[in-house]
Parts: structure tokens; C-alpha cells; sequence
């Protein structure tokens, strides 16, 4: 197999001699910044980065350290690197998700930043650890993946990845101290093959529920958007099903989250709904895997026996160890109705 030797740089080096560099490796990928769109946050040594490898001819790409909480910071974070490339042309834009705490938001944020940036022209990726991925972002595909792991063992993410970071001490002429390496398996950069992309979504695709409430039994399913309830009681059971791409979800009750399930049936009681038909449920989380291009999320919301108003809409939910920050409900309220939507990210 092919490889390309492909170091990533930040103000952390200091000034880079790129004329030394350059024929020590393949291509290199710049810092430009971190955070949200703010001027202050501009890597020290971008401007010297960018110009010296347009110069010399070097083949680069940029990456952002994200900050991001939620997905308006997400796009703020990719207003930030659109902001700083024009009139550069990288051969792609990676998103660095590794900060501690955020974990929960990795795929809703990166979709939202990926599309951002695919928006104003420039092929997106995303660049995080191999055990953040695994714990976080399982099954994640929807964009290239360039994964960290200091090993001389290859990542083992169950799904492809474009590049792989082997190491932080790395020597190169040109820099002084040690840097990052990768090593990329596809010459993504100038007369290379394009880079492959999902597949462009043709329909808006449509999610159904219905639901099983504990006195009066099976609701008729209703389609995106609508609320659906009967009589004010208690809701034991939740069935989702989408017409494209896949759907997890899982529901709280009797003081703990039941696993998540995907399927659509009633009578598969092990994967087709969420509940066990007895116990109120109190609590939802949802998250909508899109099939392709243009992406979709999740959006919900559920109104309890004692209030005449649905809680806010809460967004795609990451599921992990924990309880997530975004949770549809309250614990201790069981719930009697639920509405769902699938919007465009």
C-alpha cells in the first residue's frame, strides 16, 4: 500500500524553515486557529504557514482545535477557518475534536461544521483520537477520518479512515524540536483521484412513530411533526421508524435508560420499540443516522401530565456511558406526549 508522510504543524513549532522541509515530506497540515470566530483565536503562525507552503509548492490541508458546546458554536468555529481561506485553496479542512467534556456533541458538531465547510467550496474531514472515536463517535462514516493513535499498531475504528497520526516526535530538518506525523494512504492533493463522498440524498426522508400509552394501549403512528397523545396518559411505550438512513433511540424508565433500539414493530420486543409496556416513561433520547447528503438530525420534544406546553426541542442526542446533555423530558415526570421532526442540518 501506499503511503504519504504527512506532518501536521501549529504555532507550537515556532517559526518552521519550510525550505528545509520541503522534499522531507508529502504534504503538511496547518493549524489555522481554534474556537469560535474570533481574531484573537487565529493561530500565531498561520499566515507564515500558508504562504510558505504556497511559495514552495508544498501540498497542504488546514485543521481547527474545536471548542464547540453546541452546534451554533460549531458553525461559528467554521465561519472561523472560511474566514482565513480566502484566497487559499487547501486540498482538505479537518476538524479537531478532542477536548475534554465534549464528547457528547462530537457528531452533531461535526456534521455541522463539515457541511459548513463543504458549503463554501472546500473538502471537510474530521481528525480525532482512536479511543474518542470508539467511545464517542462509533460507526461514524459521513466524513473522511484522519484517526490519532501513538502505537505501531494501526487505529481499530471499525470503519475507514484516510490518515493515520502515529506519532508526536517526530524530527524533520526545517523544525526545530519534534512534531506530529501521519501516514495518509491516498495521494488526496494535487492530480490526485477525488476523494470519495456519501452519496447525495435524493428525497427528504420522512420518520413515523406511534405510541403505547398505559391505559388505552397502541396510538395510531402519526408522521414528522405531529404530537401525538391519547387522553393525557402515561406513555409505556415509543416505536420510531424512518423512510431512509437508520434511527436510534432509547427511553428512561423505572429509574434507568432501557438500551437503545432502532427497529419499528410492535410485536419485536427486543429491537422494534423502546419501554416495556407497563412502566411510564419519563424521559427520550434520539439520534437520526443520515443515508447521504444533505444531513438530517433528530429533533423532539415531549409534554408531561402537568403542563400544558411541550418542553424545548432538543436535537440529535450522542448516546454514551452517561445520561447525555441532551435529554427530551424529566426525570420523575412521566410523559404523555411526543412530537418529532427530521430537519436539514
Amino acid at each position: 500500500m501506499t503511503e504519504y508522510k504527512v506532518i501536521d504543524v501549529s504555532y507550537a513549532q515556532g517559526r518552521i524553515n519550510w525550505e528545509a522541509v520541503k522534499g522531507n515530506i508529502d504534504a503538511a497540515i496547518i493549524r489555522c486557529g481554534y474556537g469560535s470566530d474570533i481574531a484573537s483565536q487565529d493561530d500565531d503562525q498561520w499566515s507564515h504557514n500558508v504562504s510558505e507552503c504556497e511559495r514552495l509548492g508544498i501540498p497542504y490541508a488546514v485543521y481547527l482545535y474545536s471548542y464547540a458546546e453546541n452546534r451554533v458554536m460549531a458553525q461559528s468555529e467554521a465561519r472561523h477557518v472560511i474566514r482565513l481561506l480566502k484566497g487559499h485553496k487547501p486540498w482538505s479542512v479537518y476538524y479537531d475534536l478532542e477536548e475534554a467534556g465534549l464528547g457528547a456533541v462530537s457528531c452533531g458538531n461535526a456534521d455541522t461544521f463539515c457541511a459548513a465547510i463543504e458549503a463554501a467550496g472546500y473538502r471537510a474531514g474530521v481528525y480525532t483520537f482512536e479511543s474518542w472515536f470508539n467511545t464517542y463517535m462509533r460507526g461514524y462514516n459521513r466524513y473522511p477520518l484522519w484517526i490519532a493513535k501513538v502505537s505501531d499498531a494501526a487505529p481499530a475504528v471499525g470503519v475507514p479512515y484516510e490518515g493515520w497520526q502515529y506519532t508526536f516526535h517526530a524530527t524533520i530538518p526545517g523544525i526545530n524540536g519534534r512534531v506530529d506525523c501521519s501516514r495518509f494512504y491516498k495521494k488526496l492533493w494535487s492530480g490526485a483521484e477525488p476523494a470519495e463522498t456519501p452519496q447525495e440524498a435524493t428525497e427528504a426522508p420522512e420518520i413515523t412513530y406511534g405510541i403505547k400509552t398505559l391505559h388505552h394501549g397502541i396510538v395510531k403512528d402519526v408522521k414528522g411533526g405531529k404530537s401525538t397523545s391519547c387522553k393525557n396518559d402515561a406513555i409505556v411505550g415509543v416505536k420510531i421508524g424512518v423512510s431512509a438512513g437508520t434511527v436510534e433511540y432509547r427511553v428512561h424508565c423505572g429509574g434507568r435508560w432501557l438500551p437503545k433500539v432502532t427497529g419499528n414493530d410492535w410485536k419485536d420486543y427486543e429491537n422494534g420499540w423502546g419501554g416495556d409496556g407497563k412502566t411510564p416513561i419519563d424521559a427520550i433520547q434520539i439520534y437520526y443516522h443520515s443515508p447521504g447528503r444533505p444531513y438530517y438530525e433528530a429533533v423532539y420534544a415531549v409534554r408531561s401530565a402537568d403542563s400544558n406546553r411541550f418542553y424545548p426541542w432538543v436535537h440529535d442526542t450522542i448516546f454514551s456511558d452517561d445520561d447525555g446533555p441532551r435529554t427530551a423530558g424529566a426525570f420523575g415526570k412521566p410523559f404523555t406526549a411526543i412530537k418529532i421532526k427530521l430537519d436539514k442540518v
